[in-house]
């Protein structure tokens, strides 16, 4: 936890205060009491607010509840809970934006929102119906953010997006004005920063405008630059009902600073900008990402033509090393970049938390974005993580922490497994060599202290009848899923240290594995013969989140050790009773539906070659892609928006990549399943499944699903050959037709549950046909 963080939570006990609101009685982290005291505030503040003072949600939630029927006193982004990153490649931090315009470079700072005059009236972006002009993103090759509108002979133009100069990362708002007319005019829009986000009160209890910088300051930090003196200033209240009629009427009023106890300080820029015949002038407003107070010495800003250039060429060197894929729907190939673009720009926040929802993340979900970025080509992006994650990571002396450094340790061997060319430094080994050391340390004292509690159990069943069955309650399965962990970072110890020629530690590593197989078998049993609770037991909720782990820590670690009837055995107690509509339904403590989780279900079909099952989910989470194809962690499905946790959520885009990546491609030991997971129409659609530098262990592959005027095909390209191919097709396609070039097909598995041919590869490429 930060400081920042701290100030941010006294803040908000402050202002609840000043609204004549209690504090919660419970202790809370910080995060959650923000977010319990934001969702008092907004109640107090926007259900009596004129819609105009609100965030667009606020004004869209509003139309479906009965104020005067029901007592409100909280009110959150259930329905609405979208937005888009502003960020960069590899970047530290980053802002929000809603499809209205509402740009948040950092919480605690107020968002940035743009007025325009037309007619004498103000047009307020929040107020404007999809019809209108959105933000939307040009490009996800660039990452540009673009709203426009044209009022009389001006256009209009705003573009939003990240840029990085001297090492110090901003979120730019460009303006561009162009006079369409063939006379002299002048256009008046005003830049407003505004306490308020997409979460909802963003709060703001003072600013102050240094003239000589041109420089806004909020909460005593930088938040806004500008490279045009405003023609005027005005701070106000932003329940205020005569704000606009005070900002439409003002000429050159110039407020310097203000104090709110509402903290719902409202600051207005007015620029009034001449434009000659065919002429234009771009005005361009920045906002730092990282902490500058009054006191600090900061740089004047000059942004140059070249900056936005420069953040668009960044974009565009990273589309070209990531994974190059052409989907048969349209839609997965937005979501497929979008979901790269989600990883690379989060992934520093959430490997390098400054916030204590971030922290929060475990370290198996993090391991989980790695392994997401290493599978989607964002090899440079993954480097930098690992080696900076090295550089400020001591091992401790001693055990360690099973649940935190045995994931960390698989993450980190995966990248390295895939990145061929990565160099390893003799500091490096020494410190994965450390680490290793202290897993297996720890490993071996978990065994020993189950064997000790075992004989103890045993004595003491010998003098008094003791419960003979496992009671399956919550952390059994838990317990169960974080010695699957320890187990894949044993086996991935074992392969990497022995490529090192460590002959001493390969040793240790592998009569360790035998002993932990021995073990977690064993556990496996256990569950298996034990009791479980009834379905309707409260306690059942997190059981069955903990089964949803545990097959997918199996479907991602590949756990041969797992017979395939336990594995089942845990699907069959939640896959009825907890997908709902294709979606991971909560009941506790009210009802909602993740994103994403089912796609970790989905996952595990794939794994066991299940298509029929991994369809129907894949489908499903397409329809609540936001207009920029970001996934929120939680969805409502009414609106399809988002309705919980983050509005664009890099655990999401790491499921979805992780999915998708496997219904394509996955190492089964020696050999390399193919298309095990993907929709059967694929196989005949006109349009080609075409997927370029796809990494494997043995280096990237290349696959094709296409057709000629009278052929379908299936193209298969390799750097390094594996023993046997078993590639899936279609139970439609007569097994008998299938012909191959470039392969030796050994098996016809016609009547298997997933249909596939076995073949041994006979060269780097292998093309598979069969007649329409």
């Amino acid at each position: 936890m930060i400081l920042d963080e701290l100030a941010r939570l006294k803040r908000f006990r402050r202002i609840a205060k000043n609204h004549g609101l209690t504090l919660p009685d419970k202790s809370m982290l910080p995060y959650q009491e923000v977010s319990y005291l934001r969702g008092r505030i907004n109640a107090k503040v926007y259900l009596e607010a004129e819609p105009w003072m609100c965030p667009s949600w606020v004004f869209l939630s509003l139309k479906d509840i009965d104020t005067e029927a029901e007592l409100v006193t909280e009110l959150h982004n259930t329905m609405f809970r979208n937005w888009s990153n502003i960020g960069g490649v590899g970047s530290k931090r980053h802002g929000i934006a809603d499809s209205r315009g509402l740009v948040t470079p950092r919480f605690d700072y107020g968002s940035i929102d743009f007025w325009l005059l037309e007619n004498d009236e103000l047009k307020f972006p929040a107020l404007i119906g999809k019809d209108g002009p959105q933000l939307k993103l040009v490009s996800t090759e660039d990452q540009i953010y673009e709203w426009k509108t044209q009022i009389k002979s001006v256009e209009f133009s705003r573009h939003v997006y990240h840029i990085t100069k001297d090492n110090s990362e901003y979120v730019y708002n460009e303006i561009t004005l162009r006079n369409h007319g063939l006379e002299k005019t002048t256009f008046s829009f005003y830049a407003v920063v505004r306490p308020m986000s997409p979460l909802g009160v963003e709060l703001i209890e003072a600013a102050k405008y240094d003239t000589k910088r041109a420089m806004l300051f909020v909460n005593g930090n930088l938040a806004l630059m500008v490279n045009k003196k405003p023609t005027a200033i005005i701070m106000g209240e932003g329940d205020d009902v005569d704000l606009p009629n005070t900002v439409i009427a003002m000429s050159t009023q110039q407020d310097i600073e203000t104090k709110s106890i509402t903290g719902l300080t409202t600051i207005v820029l007015r620029f009034d900008v001449s434009l000659s015949p065919a002429g234009s002038e771009s005005i361009i407003f920045g906002s730092p990402l990282s902490g500058n107070s009054e006191d600090d010495d900061v740089p004047a800003f000059d942004p140059t033509d070249n900056d936005r250039d420069e953040s668009v060429g960044r974009w565009f060197d990273f589309a070209d090393d990531r994974v190059a894929a052409t989907y048969p729907d349209d839609r997965i190939d937005s979501a497929f970049n979008q979901a790269t673009v989600s990883l690379v720009i989060q992934a520093f926040p959430v490997m390098f938390p400054e916030e204590s929802h971030l922290a929060s993340i475990s370290w198996k979900g993090r391991m989980r974005i790695l392994l997401a970025l290493v599978r989607s080509g964002c090899c440079n992006v993954t480097e930098k993580i690992v080696t900076e994650m090295i550089s400020k990571g001591a091992i401790p002396d001693g055990p360690l922490d099973t649940t935190i450094f045995s994931p960390m340790l698989w993450g980190f061997l995966q990248y390295y497994e895939h990145a061929a060319d990565a160099r390893i430094s003799g500091d490096t080994l020494q410190h994965f060599r450390k680490h290793a050391s202290g897993v297996i340390t720890a490993i071996q004292k978990l065994m020993g202290t189950a064997m000790i509690t075992t004989e103890a159990k045993s004595t003491i069943e010998d003098e008094q009848p003791l419960e003979p069955y496992l009671v399956v309650k919550e952390g059994v399965i838990s317990d169960f899923e974080n010695q699957l962990w320890n187990l894949a970072a044993l086996k991935t110890a074992y392969r990497f240290f022995k490529e090192s020629h460590d002959e001493e530690l390969t040793t240790t590593i592998g009569k360790t594995i035998t002993q932990y197989q021995e073990f977690v078998s064993k556990a496996a049993k256990d569950i298996e013969n034990a009791r479980w609770l009834r379905p309707t037991d409260s306690s059942m909720q997190q059981v069955e989140r903990e089964i949803l782990d545990v097959l997918s820590a199996a479907a991602l670690l590949q756990i041969s050790e797992i017979e395939p009837e336990f594995l089942e055995m845990l699907c069959g107690k939640i896959a009825n009773r907890r997908i709902v509509g294709d979606l991971w339904k909560y009941f506790q403590p009210n009802e909602r539906y993740s994103s994403h989780l089912a796609l970790r279900l989905a996952h595990y079909y794939t794994m066991t070659k299940q298509r029929n099952l991994v369809e129907p989910i894949f489908q499903r989470v397409l329809d609540f892609f936001a207009d920029d194809y970001h996934l929120p962690d939680f969805v409502n499905p009414r609106t399809f928006g988002g309705s919980g946790g983050s509005g664009s959520s890099v655990i999401a885009a790491a499921d979805f990549i992780l999915l998708i990546r496997d219904m394509l491609l996955y190492e089964e030991g020696s050999n390399l399943i193919i298309l095990a997971g993907v929709p059967e129409a694929w196989f005949t659609t006109k349009k080609p499944l075409i997927v370029d530098s796809l990494p494997t262990l043995s280096g990237n592959s290349h696959i094709e699903l296409g057709s000629s005027a009278n052929q379908h095909q299936i193209e298969i390209g390799l750097v390094e050959l594996p023993e046997e191919l078993e590639v899936h097709i279609p139970s439609s396609v007569p097994m008998s037709m299938v012909k191959a070039h470039g392969s030796s097909i050994v098996e016809r598995a016609s009547k298997a549950a997933s249909p596939f041919l076995k073949l041994v590869p006979l060269s780097e490429d292998t093309v598979l046909t069969y007649h329409k």
